[in-house]
């Protein structure tokens, strides 16, 4: 989950109800048996990095060592509601979201997130972009 830092407004509340609810969801994962994960070419260019930015010239994030499974995007939902109840039924609650996938292997996710980070200059920017633009509404 994100540093503590990054849970306030309503995004930090649906951070906790994730965090609350860690353990169901992970068995609402775990017991999927045809996950269907996302491919490298689903990924931005500025989110999946380019060749010259690692030193296997992979330029690919989710290159055989994480996987992501796509759960939402804006309002499509990449998974059946029956297949993850809690994580969706958190999720609804929040409408100014992104995008959100469920990550597998921390080491590979942790080089991911900090990319991530420094393409926004820092997350917590970006928590901040999205908190202003939901009180301009």
């Amino acid at each position: 989950m994100l540093d503590k830092s990054y849970y306030h407004g309503q995004q930090g509340q649906c951070f906790r109800q994730l965090e609350k609810y860690f353990e169901e969801i992970k068995h609402e994962f775990d017991s999927q048996p045809n996950k269907i994960f996302l491919d490298p070419e689903d990924f931005s260019d500025s989110v999946r990095g380019l060749p010259d930015d690692f030193d296997d010239k992979s330029g690919d994030y989710v290159h055989g060592q994480w996987k992501a499974l796509g759960i939402q995007s804006g309002d499509h939902e990449g998974q059946a509601f029956n297949d993850y109840p809690m994580l969706y039924s958190i999720l609804r609650k929040f409408p100014y979201k992104t995008n959100v996938a469920i990550m597998t292997a921390k080491e590979k996710f942790e080089e991911y997130y900090q990319h991530y980070s420094e393409c926004f200059e820092g997350l917590e920017n970006l928590v901040d972009v999205y908190e202003s633009r939901k009180q301009k509404k």
